[in-house]
């Protein structure tokens, strides 16, 4: 692991040679560092889009292998600091070498080249429709409409074309909608009719909406076609309106339907994250060595006060040990509280009777950080990253911390990142909407290697990123599990990262024009 770089093309350069996978050598027969993050991309990296590397001398790009060990190929004719990405290179992670201070330096993208999207369009009515050269099929009391280009009210192509079993993952961007002038409450959270096999092809995810003023709000979830049979089976194009189910025709829920993008071929890159919560020794002395043998970081998410001995707790970490941790490339967030209390519960001197009082205290909690050299790290900064103790986020009913409030007030601080404890997954391809501020975690408390790789496998499939999170590890389970883990990251199936270094890779991505 080396130090943190600087910043290009407004990207963070986070040069490491774990989590993605081990470095491998360049053409030019040395072994420079990997720099991960240096190569920045416009929106999510998909083909026709122009990916910036690094001011260096002598640049060339390359096509890189996911799985180890890893080949490269030269791009004919790429030798400028820029690249845009063409078909041939979905699927493989795009690297730009070239010499830096006379020495040979080798620059990653986070992500390799996805394929491009489908856009799966929301119209009130398929009146008139024909596809495919016939009527459009009635399902489940809707109409799918399959559309490459265009939007509501513009002309369409290649209606039909795509039968859903090529769909592969499809994702669903929503505004959940929370108005109280609107009688509204949580949006829909499932793209098809209930009671079929479409309501289970794209649903879950976070059971929020926004806060009352609308500063918070969309959220997606992805599935894969393989999770409806009924999807799976069609390999015809069918048409279905997305507006027929009744939750989308009530006016409770027209800022949802403003706001509905559902997007097919949609896969991003699988990520997982494993987080440490509460601060324990073991995690120091035993976790960290375990992951670290395979080439693995996690990242810590810690009550401070209860770390640095202001509040003793017996079987905790001392800062020294999480500097070492630092040190070794390992990732330190914030708690959510100083005391691993909940965030709406007053306690050791703190009051908490609104998320303007959560905010001070992590503020608080980020300039402890910063005193005690726990930023800016081979693992990243964890300052914009926090856990939700007890995984308390909101109060159901009215009142300082209703619905989305808190996650709202810690938008507003500049946080990009809040861990629940709600499981599932989450699609991170088209970069941060407001569900980073309620990300899914997967309790392994319970839980057998088996079952922590049930949760990865389903990240891999729907191409969206799994936290996992631990207290004190089983070794039976834990080491079991680590090594099966590092086998998926070296097939070139996942990366695993830290919370840091997934704000690092998927910040800044967007939607394609």
């Amino acid at each position: 692991m080396v130090g943190l770089g600087a910043t290009v093309a407004g990207s963070i350069a986070v040069p490491f040679t774990s989590g993605a996978g081990r470095a491998s050598t360049a053409e030019t027969g040395h072994a420079p560092s990997l720099l991960f993050g240096l190569v920045a991309k416009t929106t999510d990296g998909s083909a026709g889009q122009t990916y910036t590397g690094p001011d260096w001398d002598i640049p060339q790009w390359h096509r890189e292998t996911l799985a180890m060990p890893r080949a490269r190929t030269q791009i004919a004719g790429a030798t400028g600091r820029t690249y845009v990405a063409t078909p041939e290179d979905v699927g493989f992670r795009l690297v730009m070498s070239g010499i830096d201070g006379g020495k040979p330096r080798v620059a990653a993208a986070w992500n390799p080249v996805p394929v491009t999207i489908l856009p799966l369009e929301n119209f009130e009515t398929t009146a008139g429709w024909t596809v495919a050269g016939r009527a459009a099929l009635s399902l489940a009391g809707g109409k799918l409409v399959v559309t490459e280009t265009g939007g509501p009210g513009r002309a369409h192509k290649a209606i039909g074309v795509h039968a859903p079993s090529e769909w592969g993952v499809v994702t669903i961007l929503q505004d959940r909608g929370s108005d109280p002038a609107l009688n509204q409450s949580s949006g829909p959270t499932n793209l098809f009719s209930t009671g079929t096999d479409f309501s289970i092809a794209i649903g879950g995810g976070i059971r929020s909406g926004p806060s009352d003023d609308g500063s918070l709000g969309v959220h997606n979830s992805a599935r894969h076609v393989s999770e409806a049979p009924a999807l799976a089976a069609m390999r015809r194009p069918v048409a279905l309106n997305l507006s027929t189910a009744a939750s989308f025709k009530t006016s409770n829920f027209r800022t949802v339907r403003r706001h509905l993008r559902t997007l097919a071929c949609s896969q991003g890159r699988a990520k997982v994250l494993l987080t440490c919560d509460d601060g324990f020794e073991t995690q120091h002395g035993k976790t960290a060595r375990q992951a670290e043998a395979v080439d693995m970081r996690l990242s810590f998410f810690v009550p401070w006060q209860v770390v640095d001995g202001t509040i003793p707790t017996r079987g905790r970490m001392s800062v020294a040990m999480l500097q070492d941790l630092h040190a070794r490339g390992h990732a330190v967030c914030l708690d959510g509280t100083a005391d691993d209390n909940a965030m709406n519960a007053s306690s050791n001197g703190f009051a908490r009777r609104r998320p303007a009082d959560n905010v001070a205290e992590l503020a608080a909690g980020r300039a402890w950080l910063e005193k005690n050299r726990l930023v800016d790290g081979p693992g990243g900064d964890g300052r914009d990253a926090i856990c939700y103790p007890n995984g308390f986020y909101e109060d159901r009913e009215p009142g300082p911390y209703f619905k989305g409030r808190l996650p709202a007030a810690l938008k507003a601080a500049g946080f990009k990142f809040a861990r629940t404890t709600l499981a599932g997954t989450y699609a991170t391809r088209f970069g941060f909407d407001d569900g980073w501020l309620q990300f899914p975690g997967c309790s392994t408390s319970r839980l057998s290697a088996d079952e922590m790789r049930k949760n990865v496998n389903l990240a891999i499939l729907r191409g969206a990123v799994a936290c996992l999170y631990f207290h004190r590890t089983v070794d039976e389970a834990f080491v079991p599990f680590l090594r099966w883990l590092a086998r998926q990251r070296d097939a070139g199936l996942v990366d695993v990262v830290t919370v840091p270094q997934l704000i690092a890779a998927d910040h800044g991505s967007g939607f394609p024009d």
